[in-house]
């Protein structure tokens, strides 16, 4: 009977404590929404909208069709929710009002705007011109100067013949010692750090080809912090440049620059083996700040290392990738925000690989601990407990 009576009291409490749990638990996620962002005009799907809750670091971003995954947590029930794009007009609703759903349809209205007082292309080259280098020149006072720190979410995937393959996610923390206060490559190389510190993959890394990560490449495409690419004022001259469009972003407008490569090298484009380069950039007409560069590169082939290297193999053939880097501010300063690369080739066995990268800024660091060194090879032990409670941002 004693024993009953011990068992009786452990099962209560037991329920007690579950039970006491519970509540917070389900406030800390209110609803799941899902849907997908489409131009107004044209039903297409706009991809990588901001959509975020107003005044919050919480939100995600459409992918490449459109579509989009959020968590509104209790905290937020009573913000409002924004959907924006450069190029459209921005739209809002109260986060109460949006039910959890599977196929939530947001239209957003197309809006652009031309150069005002335009006269003829040769007119129009000149300004573009001004206004990256402008834009250039703005970098050291209004992006973040160094010692700063961040950690980012890194993922990065790979298929054959359109079947999925390897995948790699990672926690990774960045350290910059000087930061966009000297934005050049080798400067970049001296004073940035990284290394994982969480991870988990469907793979074992027994290799060094298996354990070495796109990360490393992935960073050199923040072409603010490099000052390279269309960045590099000493290169940009060689650029064909052309007015992409004026478009309405948070109050403000953007220009958007398409650019062009008629002889495609190394120095321009950061791979040595590029045949042909096209892109935009957007930049915020209040201040000249870079907001977002979007590249689009084809290659005869690649070093498996890195896009930069030379190599005489075959393993990468026919190589098509196209890059986005986005930045934000933090503390009144600018810096990368996200990145992402996606990648097609031809390896020796005639297969058509894929893969792509991508890496979220998921909290900034001000007064961060140094890191020393480059993990270029990753084999970090799995930890069970922080997976199961980590949060994939969109």
């Amino acid at each position: 009977m004693m024993e009953y009576s011990v068992r009786k009291k452990c099962s209560m409490m037991l329920l007690f404590i579950i039970l006491a749990t519970l509540p917070a638990t389900l406030s800390a996620q209110v609803k799941v929404v899902r849907g997908q962002v489409v131009n107004a005009d044209t039903r297409e799907g706009i991809p990588y909208v901001n959509i975020g809750i107003e005044g919050t670091y919480h939100g995600t971003a459409s992918n490449d069709e459109g579509f989009f995954e959020l968590r509104i947590m209790a905290s937020d029930i009573d913000k409002k929710l924004v959907f924006s794009a450069i190029g459209f007009q921005p739209e809002s609703f109260l986060a109460r009002d949006v039910p959890a759903q599977d196929n939530m349809l947001v239209a957003l209205q197309e809006q652009a705007y031309r150069i005002q007082g335009e006269v003829n292309v040769a007119a129009q080259s000149l300004v573009l011109f001004r206004v990256i280098r402008t834009a250039i020149g703005q970098v050291p006072q209004r992006f973040m100067a160094g010692p700063w720190g961040a950690k980012l979410y890194y993922i990065e995937q790979t298929g054959i013949n359109g079947a999925k393959q390897n995948s790699r996610e990672a926690i990774v923390e960045l350290f910059d010692r000087t930061g966009y206060s000297a934005p050049t490559v080798s400067d970049a190389f001296d004073s940035r750090n990284y290394r994982f510190i969480q991870a988990r993959r469907n793979f074992e890394p027994w290799s060094y080809a298996a354990g070495q990560t796109g990360f490393e490449e992935l960073l050199e495409m923040d072409h603010v912090r490099m000052s390279n690419g269309i960045m590099d004022a000493t290169l940009l001259n060689d650029f064909t440049l052309s007015f992409a469009g004026m478009a309405p972003y948070e109050n403000d407008s953007v220009w958007v620059i398409a650019y062009t490569l008629e002889k495609p090298d190394l120095a321009h484009t950061g791979d040595f083996f590029a045949t042909n380069l096209s892109g935009r950039i957007y930049i915020l007409k209040s201040s000249n700040i870079p907001l977002r560069i979007e590249c689009s590169v084809k290659a005869s082939r690649n070093s498996w290392q890195n896009r930069a290297l030379y190599t005489d193999s075959e393993h990468q053939s026919q190589v098509s990738y196209r890059y986005v880097v986005t930045y934000q501010p933090v503390n009144g300063k600018y810096l990368i925000s996200f990145v992402e690369c996606s990648k097609t080739f031809v390896n020796p066995q005639g297969e058509k690989v894929s893969y792509a990268r991508r890496a979220n800024a998921l909290e900034f660091q001000p007064e961060p601990d140094a890191v020393t060194g480059r993990d270029y090879f990753e084999d970090v032990a799995y930890v069970e407990e922080f997976w199961k409670s980590f949060q994939q941002p969109q």
